[in-house]
Parts: structure tokens; C-alpha cells; sequence
């Protein structure tokens, strides 16, 4: 072997978060460049089902259902380090910075942030701690909160506010029905979701929440107030709701930016993190923003494949110089099933000429309501 061959520069590819894009990223690029040094950033060992978080407040917490170690979902070929932290991250090869008993600089000739989002509850994944026990914790106490209160809240019916809801309705409906319990959920809109579904299916998922005995305040907003935190102010209508138990907030998440010194890192005005169509951010061609934490919209996980090969095949083509075959991501629609508890749900599909029609609810039921992807958890994970 000739000596110039000993210097051949291995592309470093160092992904921060270890949600459902962090490791399909790190499996998809580990499996179809091998020469590449893959590394993982995790502040947990595990990795976990977001789709089935709501349904964990409210029927509990199986660990194998809903969790698999980091390391049994993760390509071989990919370095896993978990981390209490990131301290800094920077366009430069040599300056990401983590911290666990000692900080940690891990050299990067790409870096893609996929650290996602951040919701109150009822999936405030950040409360859940780092290990499992933590999580058993914290949603034990999640349930027992739900199950003595007799008065619950949920601000915003969107698209996690909705499948709450369905949950909500399903597991206590006995004590909704005869009044011992009450559900109030409070939307802006004069329906539910907003204007990008159907009418057909806003209405239907309208309709089954008030069969359910919950209660709908439309045209409202709910603004909580942690010092009091018992009553609830209605904006709109200048009223409150008061001795409220358990207030669940789904008005939307807060992007989950990991600290830098990068001062002109754009961000949008919600404060997600500007990319272009390729994924890239806007000042830094080898920083990359994949999955919730960017601003792109129609990013959804029935269409993480597209989004995980378009990314792939800009990090090739931008260590091996090859700019003419850059991909960008574009927005195809996609079938959409919202669960409303385990036995019921609303769906929509897009046709070409037909335009948007309803999904059958048995199909909607058995594709995601029943199980909430828990059966194909490690297909989801993109276990390889």
C-alpha cells in the first residue's frame, strides 16, 4: 500500500438527536456509504414511539412497547454517544461540545440537527428524564393526576390536541357520561384541525369527540397561568373555567435548537431553524436541519422516506462536490389518519384529478388507531 493511501480523509458525519429522523438518517447513511464515520448524539439510551406518548398518559406505560435500546435499532457501523448535553455546535470540524463528566469535542465534516421539537403535555418528552425509570415516574403520575381529576383541559385541537382528545374520551367515557368527570376542549377555529383537511373530516372528528360526552368550546383560546394554575382564562369570550384539574396545552411545540455560537444561524419567528429545500441551513452548506426543528413545511412522518433520501443524498453530493445532483424536498401529499382512542379514527387521501376523499375508518383503525405504530415500532425507527 502505497503511503498516499494512509491519508485518505474518512467525511464525518455527526448527528445530534436520536429521535425517529436522527436514526433513520444515521442507519440510511451508515447502510449506503460504509466508509463513512457516523456519529450519534443522544441524551437517552433508548429510543422512543412519539406517535404513542398521548396514549401512555392515559393507559400507562409498557417499556417494550414503546421503546427499544438505542444500540438494537442503530446500524453497527454507527458510533452512539450519549450525552447529558450540548454545549455548543459550530461550522467548524472541531467544535461540537458535549458534556457528561467531562466535555467532549466530536470532529464533524457535516452536521445534521435533528433534535426536533418540544411540547408541554401531555407529550413533554423532556420531562420524561434519561433513563426509564424516570419515564415510568413521571407518567405514573401523569395517570393518577388524570385519573382523580374531575375537571381536564385541552387547549388546542390540532392534530395532537384531537388524537388527545380521542384518548381522553375513550378511556374515561363511563365517567363522562354520567358526570363525573368532565373534558373541555378549547379550539380557535370554528372547527377542528384547520383549513389543510377536508371538511367532511374535521366535521366527523367534530361529531365523534361530542358523542364522546366531551365538551367543545369553539372560537376560544385557553391561556394557563402557572400561578393559578387551577383556573383557566378564556380570551375570546373574556371568561374563565375554574377549579381545573389537569390542563393539557396542544397549541403547538417549541423548536428544540441546541446551543451554539453561531450567531447568524437563522430562525424563523417561532424560533425554527431556516433551512432551504436540500435541508441545508441558510448560511451553512454542511449544516444540515432535518425533522421537526426545521421550518419546511408538510414534514411529516408518513413522508420521512422522501425526506431522509433527500437528505442523503445532499450530504454525498456535498463531500463529494457533486452540486449538480442536489435533491430538494418536495411536499407530496400523503394518506393522513388521525386516531381518535384505539377503536376509532379519521382519515384523508389525496387524488390526483378526485382531489381529497375520506378513508374508510376501519382501514384508519387498524393502520394506526389500534396499536399506534407500537407493531411496527423498529420499521418506524428504521431499524436496518
Amino acid at each position: 500500500m502505497s503511503s498516499s493511501n494512509w491519508n485518505i480523509k474518512i467525511p464525518k458525519v455527526t448527528i445530534i438527536g436520536a429521535g425517529t429522523f436522527g436514526i433513520n438518517a444515521a442507519n440510511t447513511l451508515a447502510k449506503s456509504y460504509p466508509h463513512y464515520e457516523v456519529t450519534l448524539i443522544s441524551k437517552k439510551d433508548f429510543a422512543l414511539n412519539l406517535m404513542a406518548t398521548h396514549r401512555l398518559v392515559t393507559e400507562g406505560f409498557n417499556p417494550e412497547e414503546v421503546t427499544r435500546p438505542l444500540s438494537s435499532v442503530v446500524a453497527k457501523g454507527v458510533k452512539i454517544v450519549v450525552a447529558k448535553d450540548v454545549l455548543n455546535f459550530d461550522d467548524k470540524s472541531t467544535d461540537i461540545i458535549i458534556t457528561n463528566d467531562d466535555d467532549l469535542n466530536i470532529p464533524h465534516d457535516i452536521l445534521i440537527l435533528a433534535t426536533g421539537a418540544k411540547w408541554t403535555h401531555p407529550i413533554a418528552t423532556q420531562d420524561f428524564g434519561s433513563d426509564l425509570k424516570s419515564m415510568q415516574n413521571y407518567l405514573d403520575d401523569q395517570i393518577e393526576k388524570l385519573k382523580d381529576a374531575k375537571k381536564v383541559v385541552v387547549a388546542g385541537l390540532g392534530f395532537v390536541g384531537s388524537e388527545l382528545a380521542g384518548e381522553l374520551g375513550y378511556r374515561f367515557k363511563q365517567q363522562l357520561a354520567t358526570g363525573k368527570k368532565q373534558i373541555i376542549c378549547v379550539h380557535p377555529s370554528d372547527s377542528v384541525l384547520d383549513e389543510h383537511y377536508k371538511y367532511t373530516i374535521r366535521h366527523s372528528i367534530q361529531r365523534q369527540l361530542e358523542e364522546m360526552n366531551l365538551t367543545l368550546m369553539l372560537h376560544d383560546v385557553a391561556l394557563y397561568d402557572e400561578s393559578d394554575p387551577r383556573t383557566v382564562i378564556l380570551r375570546s369570550s373574556n371568561s374563565v373555567i375554574e377549579d381545573v384539574d389537569v390542563f393539557y396545552n396542544c397549541t403547538g411545540p417549541q423548536p428544540n435548537v441546541p446551543r451554539t455560537n453561531l450567531t447568524d444561524l437563522e430562525l424563523s419567528n417561532r424560533g425554527f431553524i431556516k433551512v432551504k429545500k436540500t435541508y441545508q441551513t441558510l448560511k451553512y452548506p454542511n449544516i444540515f436541519a432535518i425533522g421537526d426543528i426545521n421550518n419546511i413545511p408538510g414534514k411529516k412522518m408518513v413522508n420521512r422516506e422522501e425526506q431522509i433520501q433527500v437528505l442523503k443524498t445532499n450530504v454525498h453530493a456535498l463531500l463529494t462536490g457533486s452540486k449538480n445532483v442536489f435533491r430538494e424536498f418536495e411536499n407530496r401529499e400523503k394518506p393522513i389518519g388521525i386516531s381518535l382512542g384505539p377503536k376509532a379514527g379519521v382519515g384523508q387521501l389525496t387524488l390526483p384529478v378526485i382531489g381529497v376523499i375520506k378513508l374508510p375508518e376501519f382501514l384508519v383503525v387498524q393502520a394506526k388507531s389500534k396499536y399506534l405504530y407500537t407493531d411496527k415500532l423498529d420499521e418506524v425507527l428504521g431499524k436496518v
